[in-house]
């Protein structure tokens, strides 16, 4: 056990560090001030730690929201670009042999005609 080292100030009982321990006076039940303080004090950091959460999940959202729009417009781009490329081969594979045999008979009718 300690010694006395303060006094409550609402009923006088002498107080050692084992009782200014506790959140309130074992006599009366006040309160200890710097109990009190130490909960408001408890609380401002919590708001304070909940705004910067609230904060970073909101950059964090941002963040994520904008590359999921920059990872759709490449993949959208690449789409685009792989269809034309699609559609060349396809029109040069089905008009290249008609343009061929057109060369060809063009040639042949020069040649006979």
């Amino acid at each position: 056990m300690y010694e006395p080292v303060q006094t409550c100030k609402h009923c006088g009982a002498t107080l050692t560090l084992d009782d200014l321990r506790q959140p309130n006076c074992g006599y009366c039940g006040t309160v200890f001030p710097h109990q009190a303080m130490a909960a408001q004090h408890a609380q401002v950091v919590g708001q304070v730690l909940r705004q910067m959460h609230q904060a970073q999940m909101h950059q964090a959202q941002m963040y994520l929201a904008q590359s999921h729009a920059q990872l759709a417009n490449s993949r959208e781009q690449r789409l685009h670009r792989t269809f034309w490329k699609i559609v060349r081969i396809v029109v040069m594979t089905i008009l290249a042999p008609f343009f061929i045999f057109a060369l060809i008979l063009l040639k042949h009718c020069l040649v006979t005609g």
